[in-house]
């Protein structure tokens, strides 16, 4: 499950609009917890004037660390609040990616539904309505929201006081950061090379979401399970590999039958190998705790080898400042060697930090330069002047940037004068790597 910080969590509350009514008694509760700064929540009430609702609901739908089931006969006979919001909840539920929690209101049929499993509020799934007294119902769903919130928080705590631990026990051999780990200089001179890493130009409609648990980067911790679950695959695994890291290490590649070298790598083919790896990753010395650690991090690009006695450039960026600074501790060796046995060429590795709402920001400048250089750019550029950076969330290997316009001018301008288009392939040549905009209107 995606992690939080000790600042907020997003509650995404599913509701059929003849509920509304509860809904707001239901939000009036939540407002105690809003005063310590610990809930934000979204419903489609608050989608502003001229946004895409499908897009908006889909979007925080997806970020949310807990969504509300409002249930209702009102709620089961909609199409969309049945059979597309519940659905994905349950999915995100069951990836460990949020918590979903349904709210009973009104009386309904719906012992027999997916969700029926699922702790129910208020006490005993008793629907708020049949209640004498309706003002102890909503405390009493207004107690249980705030017992996960306080679940949620306590396991952040916890993640983020034993994986340090973990990364002052690693004893690998040669552990130097200055090997593993690239600056900010030297990752802006692997990124410049636009010669070799080709512009990612997918349009955002086909983009699929990664579902892995990383909506958000700043919040994003590894969870314990993921160490948990690295232990238990290691009884599936024959003893006494420790010593193929070293033994192994020098190979042949060239002379290897079924050699790769002829077909490029893309970043799919290499992640369709990311467990292969990490189960050679688990066979080196202290390798539960390195693949454990590299659950914090994504395959971004490839850089093909011009022949086979180059290598393949791996770049990883990391989910969070947490993963980057724990991988410092690792021998690039040794991850080196995993890949290669995996991918069976020579490989080399970078990783970079994670992607940050400030290093956006002080990319602006520069992404208002570099569009300048299209046929319409210096009409766009302008027009990005009109416009503020006001978050920044990732959804796997998908940056989801969201603008605000300073007026309606720029607002629909960029919207519907086909420059979106145009921005987005600057901003993902730049950044390097996949980009959605949210566009917000001016308040």
């Amino acid at each position: 499950m995606r992690t939080v910080s000790d600042s907020s969590i997003e509650i995404f509350i599913s509701y059929a609009h003849e509920d509304e009514k509860l809904l707001k008694k239901i939000e009036k509760q939540l407002k105690i917890l809003k005063h310590h700064g610990d809930v934000i929540t979204w419903h489609d009430r608050k989608i502003n004037a001229g946004l895409e609702w499908k897009q908006e609901i889909d979007f925080h739908l997806k970020s949310a660390n807990i969504i509300l089931l409002l249930i209702s006969t009102d709620f089961m006979a909609s199409d969309y609040c049945y059979s597309v919001e519940l659905e994905q909840a349950l999915a995100r539920h069951h990836n460990g990616d949020c918590r979903v929690i349904p709210v009973i209101l009104r009386p309904t049929i719906w012992k027999n539904e997916k969700f029926s499993k699922l702790q129910a509020l208020p006490a005993n799934g008793k629907p708020v309505t049949n209640w004498s007294n309706k003002d102890k119902a909503f405390v009493d769903i207004a107690e249980g929201i705030q017992k996960v919130i306080s679940e949620l928080k306590t396991l952040t705590r916890e993640v983020g006081d034993i994986i340090p631990k973990i990364t002052d026990t690693l004893p690998i051999p040669n552990m130097q950061k200055s090997l593993y780990i690239q600056t900010e200089d030297s990752q802006n001179d692997v990124i410049s090379n636009e010669k070799n890493i080709e512009d990612d130009q997918t349009p955002i409609d086909d983009i699929e979401d990664d579902q892995t648990p990383i909506d958000d980067i700043e919040d994003d911790q590894i969870p314990i399970d993921d160490i948990e679950d690295d232990q238990d695959n290691m009884s599936d695994m024959e003893g006494g590999k420790e010593e193929s890291f070293y033994n192994n290490h020098s190979l042949g590649f060239e002379d290897q039958e079924n050699s790769l070298f002829d077909s490029a790598l893309s970043v799919e083919d290499v992640r369709m190998h990311w467990e292969t790896f990490r189960k050679h990753i688990r066979t080196t010395k202290d390798g539960i705790k390195i693949s454990a650690l590299l659950k914090g991090a994504i395959i971004q690009k490839v850089i093909n080898a011009g022949d086979s006695q180059e290598k393949t450039t791996i770049i990883i960026r990391a989910y969070a400042d947490f993963h980057y600074k724990s991988l410092q501790f690792i021998d690039k060796s040794i991850i080196e060697w995993a890949f290669e046995i995996t991918l069976n060429r020579p490989c080399s590795v970078v990783i970079l930090p994670p992607l940050t709402l400030q290093k956006i920001k002080d990319s602006w400048e520069i992404i208002r330069q570099r569009v300048r250089s299209r046929s319409d750019g210096v009409k766009i550029a302008a027009i990005l002047a009109g416009f503020d950076i006001i978050s920044l969330v990732s959804k796997g290997d998908v940056n989801v940037i969201t603008l605000k316009a300073h007026t309606e001018f720029h607002y629909k301008t960029l919207n519907y004068e086909g420059y979106l288009k145009s921005v987005i392939w600057v901003m993902e040549s730049i950044l390097d790597g996949k980009c959605q905009l949210r566009i917000l209107p001016p308040r």
